[in-house]
């Protein structure tokens, strides 16, 4: 691990602790071409790095709470004088994907042994909060800021004006212990150009009272700056009716004209934008994953996200870059004022570097389903896992149990997910009962809250990272906490019940039947016992996980399905709910509630097989019984037919369910309809699935 030697962490003065504040930093120093130079980077949130001019890299690595992640990169220097500048966006507000901790920079560049510069000695910095406006909406819910950039800012040229510009720096106080970053580098590769749909005018709504999602107004789960005060209303000004015009690519766009172009398929990373401004323009960028009724679907104030940035600009050729990565497929300029010709979108990726798997499997639609999760897989898989690479770049529990199965696959080892389990293990978090894990980490956010379902998957993920070649000795003591606090909300039965918090099952109604008693979680329960047993070397929890079997069989069984609940009564009695969904049955078989080969479960081993897929025929089940839905239902039933050996059918179920998603967006969605995230890094795990089943199917 990298030490800092002469390194301070700093920032402008009296400013670590502004929410959204832009500084950028300046170092020059000389170098020898014949000599290897090293810089070693950390900072708060994010930062942007260039040499000599060009873009070099992004991060840093998220850390657990109390550490910090160290990049340590090449410089491509050349010889004589090289200046290197560090663009540094402190949020300073909690969010789904980064730590709420103050803003500052720690670098030093080493050659050798010799300590070329150092922050605190050799830095020069400034406020670029002119040429990024401070005071904005938030992205998202999950996300910190959107984007407004005024390129008229004496404060763009802070990078050859850093003398004239520079500010008082400070030392940041941190009390953190370093870690090395240990994801590899991420990929920076330029796509080609995205192509030309469609160019036309547009025309602004007129909205009154306009409704408003909770991330635009601070609240008790939520911190940002109130709409009202934000100096540029991006949403009215985006708010529009778009007119197309029977026209070829235009070379000019003058005010309330716009274009959209379209690239191959979604891609994550920052947006490249060039363009000749010939006059004083305003000019706002939109982007999206999807179309919706023929429109880039960027968000109107009531959608999940605000896929809009907004840039000022004099006169002049600009290429433009966000600073925040993104996940779209589809993106548009609209002109507000002036005039802009030559408009070309690029997408410089932030992806994992990885190389597909070699899997043939003869089948054309598989194929593209595998390229479609190797996809998905790169662009959610940066220094953790995450669920989506867009809204939220959150790493949620039990997405990740999915995503593992796939790393193995893409990477060839389970170190991307032993770093991620290790954050959980690493860190200590506020505000939660010992042994509950947070549901979605490294990050920070205002609920005081998590889904104890979802640390109960994180041990059968790790029982699984096991069985993949990871070494589980290290996680003992947090297992034995987790155990610890599951016991404590065991009922006289031995089953869970009233676990609080945030209970989830999956996305359908079974989500409504999660108290008192809910069997599939207990199904599941009995699945964390029977891997921990074999984990901690504890044969009486695997003593355990039978007798919670059989407590549920006795319980649930309705002698042909499993029922989902049960409710204490006023007596204080439990009372078994009359209400079945397809997600209990599968996880009944999943963690061995039942023996599939015995008559007690022919009729629910029948009904899995051939009625309870996706879209399958409910006729004969009981009234009201409840559909899988994608996320969670459809990969465990994936998971269910593996273990019951029907790997021909596995095959064609996975071609029906995701063969659409790969066609269209080269990607793997988050629900099979199509609304939220059609990035979604779960899904990635069918690529394992579809190679363990052709291997079965060829007897390899």
């Amino acid at each position: 691990m990298y030490n800092f030697t002469i390194a301070k962490p700093i920032f402008i003065k009296d400013k670590s602790l502004e929410m959204n504040f832009q500084a950028g930093f300046v170092c020059a120093f000389d170098a020898q071409k014949d000599k290897s130079y090293t810089l070693h980077i950390t900072g708060s949130t994010y930062y942007r790095i260039t040499l000599n001019g060009k873009f070099l890299s992004y991060g840093p690595a998220r850390p657990p709470h109390g550490y910090l992640r160290i990049d340590s990169l090449t410089l491509p220097v050349i010889a004589g004088k090289n200046t290197l500048a560090v663009e540094v966006a402190g949020y300073n507000c909690p969010s789904f994907y980064t730590l709420d901790i103050p803003s500052f920079l720690q670098a030093e560049i080493t050659c050798g042994d010799e300590v070329v510069a150092a922050t605190g000695r050799d830095f020069k910095g400034c406020a670029l909060n002119t040429l990024r406006e401070q005071v904005v909406p938030r992205y998202t819910y999950q996300r910190a800021f959107t984007e407004v950039y005024y390129m008229d800012s004496p404060a763009a040229r802070w990078q050859d004006d850093i003398d004239s510009l520079a500010d008082e720096l400070s030392e940041v106080e941190l009390g953190r212990e370093y870690l090395d970053r240990e994801f590899p580098l991420p990929e920076f590769k330029v796509t080609p150009p995205a192509k030309f749909l469609r160019t036309g005018s547009y025309t602004l709504r007129a909205v009154e009272n306009r409704p408003l999602a909770r991330y635009f107004v601070p609240g008790a789960d939520v911190k940002c700056f109130n709409y009202s005060d934000c100096p540029n209303d991006v949403l009215s000004a985006t708010d529009a009716v778009f007119t197309e015009d029977k026209a070829a690519c235009p070379c000019t766009l003058s005010a309330g004209r716009f274009s959209e172009y379209k690239f191959s398929g979604i891609g994550s990373g920052f947006i490249k934008t060039h363009l000749i401004a010939s006059e004083p323009s305003v000019v706002y960028i939109v982007f999206s994953e999807k179309h919706e009724r023929g429109e880039i679907a960027y968000g109107h104030g009531q959608s999940s996200l605000l896929n809009v940035i907004k840039y000022r600009l004099p006169a002049g050729e600009f290429t433009l870059e966000s600073f925040e990565p993104y996940s779209f497929m589809y993106v548009g300029i609209l002109v507000e004022s002036g005039s802009v010709s030559n408009v070309e979108f690029t997408l410089r990726e932030y992806c994992y570097p990885v190389m597909p798997a070699a899997v043939k499997t003869g089948d054309e639609i598989l194929d593209g389903i595998m390229t479609a999760a190797w996809d998905t897989f790169r662009q959610n898989t940066i220094d953790c896992f995450t669920d989506c690479p867009g809204r939220e770049r959150g790493g949620w529990l039990c997405d990740s149990y999915f995503t593992g199965k796939a790393s193995l696959l893409f990477t060839g080892s389970t170190e991307c997910e032993r770093i991620f389990l290790d954050n959980f293990r690493l860190a200590k978090f506020p505000g939660l009962p010992d042994g509950l894990l947070p549901m979605c980490y490294p990050g920070d956010n205002l609920w005081d809250t998590s889904i104890p379902q979802w640390t109960l998957w994180y041990v059968m993920e790790l029982y699984e990272f096991g069985l993949r070649g990871g070494d589980t000795k290290p996680f003992k003591e947090l297992l034995e906490r987790i155990l610890g606090f599951f016991a404590g909300y065991e009922n006289s039965d031995g089953l869970l019940e009233k676990l609080p918090y945030w209970n989830f099952v999956e996305w359908s109604r079974a989500n409504n039947w999660v108290q008192d008693v809910n069997y599939p979680t207990n199904m599941l329960y009995s699945g964390v016992l029977r891997a921990s047993a074999e984990m901690l070397d504890r044969p009486e929890l695997a003593a355990k996980a039978d007798h919670v079997r059989d407590e549920i069989v006795k319980q649930s069984f309705d002698g042909q399905f499993f029922r989902d609940h049960a409710v204490r009564n006023a007596a204080g009695e439990l009372e078994v709910k009359d209400d079945r969904s397809a997600i209990c049955q599968h996880e009944a078989i999943m963690f061995d509630i039942v023996d599939p080969a015995s008559p007690k479960y022919a009729v629910l081993m029948d009904a899995v097989i051939n009625k309870l897929d996706r879209h399958g025929d409910l006729s004969g089940l009981p009234e009201g019984f409840e559909r899988l839905e994608a996320f969670i239902g459809c990969a465990v039933r994936v998971e269910v037919l593996m273990k019951l050996g029907l790997y021909k059918q596995n095959l064609e179920e996975i071609k029906s369910f995701y063969g659409h998603m790969s066609k269209i967006t080269g990607t793997l969605w988050e629900h099979s309809e199509g609304g939220e995230s059609l990035n979604h890094g779960f899904g990635s795990y069918v690529a394992a699935e579809i190679v363990e089943c052709l291997k079965r199917l060829r007897g390899i």
